[in-house]
């Protein structure tokens, strides 16, 4: 019952928190993702926003610090058969090969890292040239 009832708030909600459920509509039309794209979200939490945007075409990756938030991020995505790769991993010190993705969100999160600045420089190291 559990599974279901967690299936049903990410297929009608993605999230319970009103306030996410906002912002994640807003970011959703301004991020655009398309088919194909390569996006990155950073401090993906659960994972509910990196599905949401795997679910339009793309090659979504989620990073988080928390070991149990990406275990989640996991199970939520084998549950939703939705593709998506989680890793645990810091802002700061991006496991990805520089230009790797088109786009890159970080939701409600900047604020938390220990040097946001270095997070920055890193979120502009795997970006594209060009990207967003």
């Amino acid at each position: 019952m559990r599974k279901y009832i967690g299936h049903l708030i990410y297929k009608w909600f993605g999230t319970l928190n009103f306030i996410r459920q906002m912002e994640w509509r807003n970011m959703l039309d301004w991020l655009e993702p398309k088919e194909g794209e390569k996006i990155l979200d950073i401090a993906c939490g659960g994972g509910a926003l990196s599905l949401k945007i795997a679910e339009k075409g793309c090659e979504v990756h989620g990073i988080d610090m928390l070991e149990d938030s990406i275990k989640y991020a996991k199970r939520l995505s084998e549950r939703e058969k939705i593709a998506c790769e989680f890793e645990v991993g810091n802002a700061e010190d991006l496991p990805y090969p520089d230009g790797y993705f088109d786009k890159i969100v970080c939701s409600s999160s900047l604020e938390h890292f220990k040097d946001d600045t270095k997070a920055l420089k890193e979120m502009n190291r795997v970006l594209k040239p060009n990207g967003s």
